[in-house]
Parts: structure tokens; sequence; C-alpha cells
């Protein structure tokens, strides 16, 4: 292992910036600084950057992307707001504008959800198109650099002055530093910042944990011919009955697919197992999903997610 001082990338009168994490919330970030600041994003996945990088597909630090997502409306207009231009980006990609309420069909705890004319939206599509999209953008600004396959080892500076970070590329194992007058660390739950904390002697900080025995199974199928403009269809769980929590979402996305999302809580989970994904479906309280997915082919295996302990640092 080396270790080598790497120079800012900006001069002496522009601020330098480091992100650490490259997904959603870290690009963001990056957007905002690129007006004040010379911003490089650090990300342990490796990143199609080119400009005319192929249309997403999984990556390892985001595995919760398998799952359904929705981007309502007020985010969507947020993120246009700091990227002008990425909803029609998404739409091209494929994804989907819905209406609201019009285009969802959901049973709620209180019962069938009224459809009405439009008064709201949201972006149906992938969690990785949804990433794909702002990453091009983001990386597209002069003033922000990506480094991919480089992780994030500890801060270097003081209890009075945090002045860098240190990173190492994943594949050489080298080691070097990153000077910055701001950092932001965004990566998530695997964020080591409590132990990069006390290394500078700083004295710990207060976390909660909580677990909520969640699970997540989701299957892709193709949509079946004529449902181009299918609504999104959601039954939720019911609070009030002394039962375990469980739900069934169906999202269409972009490529002809539907995304289905079944989840429970203790005692009540889903399984990987292909064979109890559709009778799980139709175990909720309503089994319209189920019935929707009965005849259609499914395009890969089933992916479970469970809910682990999610920490929480507290001021």
């Amino acid at each position: 292992m080396t270790n080598r001082r790497v120079p800012r990338a900006s001069s002496a009168h522009s601020p330098a910036a480091v992100v650490l994490g490259g997904g959603l919330t870290g690009m963001l970030a990056a957007a905002v600084l690129a007006d004040h600041a010379e911003v490089q994003i650090v990300e342990r996945d490796l990143l199609a950057t080119a400009p005319r990088s192929p249309l997403p597909a999984p990556r390892k630090g985001l595995p919760q992307a398998q799952h359904a997502h929705l981007l309502w409306s007020g985010g969507a207009r947020t993120v246009e707001s700091l990227l002008p231009g990425i909803t029609q980006r998404w739409l091209a990609a494929g994804a989907r504008r819905i209406p609201l309420p019009t285009g969802l069909v959901s049973l709620t705890a209180a019962g069938w959800l009224r459809r009405w004319p439009e008064m709201q939206y949201l972006i149906a599509c992938s969690r990785d198109l949804l990433d794909w999209g702002v990453r091009r953008q983001v990386l597209a600004h002069p003033r922000i650099h990506v480094l991919s396959g480089t992780e994030p080892v500890g801060l270097s500076g003081s209890a009075d002055h945090v002045t860098g970070v240190e990173v190492r590329d994943t594949a050489t194992r080298d080691v070097r530093q990153l000077d910055a007058d701001l950092m932001i660390d965004a990566t998530g739950r695997g964020s080591a910042a409590a132990a990069w904390w006390a290394a500078l002697g700083l004295p710990p900080m207060p976390e909660e944990h909580v677990y909520s025995g969640l699970a997540y199974a989701t299957g892709i199928f193709r949509a079946p011919a004529g449902t181009a403009h299918w609504p999104i269809v959601n039954v939720q769980s019911d609070a009030r009955l002394p039962v375990p929590g469980q739900t069934a979402t169906l999202v269409p996305i972009e490529g002809a697919r539907w995304l289905v999302t079944p989840s429970g809580t203790r005692g009540g989970q889903p399984t990987r197992e292909a064979s109890a994904f559709l009778p799980f479906a139709r175990s909720v309280r309503h089994p319209v999903v189920a019935d929707l997915i009965a005849d259609a082919e499914p395009l890969t295996d089933v992916r479970l997610s469970r809910g682990g302990p999610r920490r929480f640092m507290v001021q």
C-alpha cells in the first residue's frame, strides 16, 4: 500500500468539496455544490461515466434499487429545479409520468382510493433508471469529477478541523489524500463516519438502532400487450388488524415491464422462493396484483431484501 498526497484540482480562489457516495443523494449534493466549488465524488462502485453510457444496470452499492421506487411530483420538481431537463431525460429513456390519483389503483386501510382528474403525478421507472439519469446530467458539469472504484478509508485533520479524506483504489489498493474545504458523507447505511469521528479524538456520536422486521421480494415480469398505459396497482396493509403487515405493489417500468414487490413484516415476510411469490401476493388483503401477474412471463429471479437494523446518528 502506498500513500501519496494529491493536490486539489481547484485554484487557491476556488473552494474544493468532496462528496462521499455517488448515489442519488451524493449526485444531487454535488450539483448544488458545483455553483460554489470544484467537486470530487468518491464512489466505491464502478460507474459508467461516458457521455453515451448505456442504460442503467444494477450496482452492488444500491441493493434496494431492485425493489419498487416511486418519485412523487414534489420530489420530481425539486430534482428538476436542480437539474433542468431531467424529467424529460427520464421519460425519453422509458420512464412513465403517472397522473395522480387517476393512474393509481390503491387499496388503503380506509378502502379503495378514489380516482379523479389529475392533481399531482409520479415518475414510474426502475430506481436504476432514476439514478442513471441524474448521474449523466450531474457528471456533465465541468466542475464535477468522479473517482469511481474508490472508497473512503478515513478523515484527515484534527478534532478542530477536518481537512480532507483518505481514499483507496479498490483495484490497486493504493491510498491517496483528497484535500477539501467541505466534505459531505452520502455513503448511507454503510457509512463509517462514527469510526472516523472517533479516530480524530472526538466523542462518540449518539446512535439509535431501529429494526423494522420488514422484508421485500421483487420480481420483474413482461408487461402483457395492451398495457402501455396501465396504472400503478397497490394493496396496502391495515395497521388496525392484529396481523403482520403485508403489501403488494405493481409498477410499470421502462422496457415494457412490470416490477412487482410484495412485502411483509415479522411473522408475515415473503421469501425468495419463486414458487411462493404468487401465493404470497394472493394472500394480501386483495388478490388484484396476483391476478394480474398470474399469466405474465417472469423475466428475473425473485430478489429478496430484509430490513436489517437501521442506524441513525442523533444530534
